[in-house]
């Protein structure tokens, strides 16, 4: 009410006492004997509440979307979420199901000991349709790693097929990694996919990014040198599979907003 004073009844001790509050922060008793009613001030009788928002009004239990501040978006929602290894995570439950193979940062890393024999896949013809046309063709899935196909020039083309020509990309949920050493990455990781180190800002204080990645991989028990760390190069994925607690990193002290998400 006026001057931000309200009243309250504590109704559960006695009626001849009652807290009177300012703002909130200095509280003293009194005895009801020694409260004028003129202190009390008039009764309220008509109260209404207006919303000067032409499109959201009151009691709105949707807002859309493009009205919330990305800033205001932390990375993460839980702990428990971010940290979540693939293996405790059935892909084919979550929206990174739809995400194309070739957007998840594994292009660049170093995949050599993945075996498409131990990765199952869904789409008609398997891995061998995949491979028709390209030098791996005939060649058996266990002689061929997930390195191999990324390193096909051009890429086949259900991994990287060409705009407009009515191919349905390869998608995370079209694999099972459950079985390869990806299957310990944290779901953030795979989310970001090849987004470099560069593009993610660390809570302050801040030096450049260079220094401040490899300041908290240090903290961590880890050398950006023996790692390899190169922010303009290195992925958050590269860190996971090398084996970095990526639930270590505070992403909840990193907006959305701070991330470059665009493609370098």
């Amino acid at each position: 009410m006026g001057n931000d004073r309200s009243f309250q009844y504590p109704l559960a001790n006695s009626l001849d006492r009652f807290l009177f509050e300012i703002g909130g922060t200095d509280q003293e008793a009194y005895l009801l004997d020694d409260i004028s009613v003129s202190t009390i001030g008039p009764e309220i009788t008509n109260l209404q509440l207006t919303v000067d928002e032409a499109e959201i009004g009151a009691g709105a239990f949707a807002v859309p979307i493009g009205d919330i501040p990305i800033g205001s978006i932390p990375l993460r929602s839980t702990a428990a979420v971010e940290g979540a290894p693939l293996r405790s995570t059935p892909l084919r439950s979550t929206p990174l199901r739809s995400t194309p193979l070739r957007s998840t940062g594994f292009g660049p890393l170093p995949l050599d000991g993945i075996l498409l024999s131990s990765i199952p896949i869904l789409t008609e013809g398997g891995w061998e349709a995949i491979l028709s046309g390209t030098p791996l063709q005939g060649v058996p899935l266990q002689s061929i790693t997930l390195e191999d196909v990324f390193d096909l020039s051009p890429l086949p083309e259900k991994i990287d097929p060409p705009a407009g020509g009515g191919v349905e990309p390869l998608a995370l949920g079209d694999i099972d990694l459950s079985s390869t050493p990806l299957r310990s990455t944290r779901l953030v990781s795979i989310a970001l996919g090849p987004t470099v180190l560069a593009d993610i800002t660390l809570p302050p204080p801040n030096v450049n990014p260079q220094a401040d990645w490899c300041n908290l991989l240090a903290s961590l028990g880890f050398d950006c040198v023996a790692l390899g760390v190169n922010v303009d190069t290195t992925s958050l994925l590269a860190l996971d599979i090398a084996g970095v607690p990526i639930e270590s990193i505070p992403f909840g002290d990193i907006p959305v907003s701070s991330i470059n998400l665009s493609e370098r």
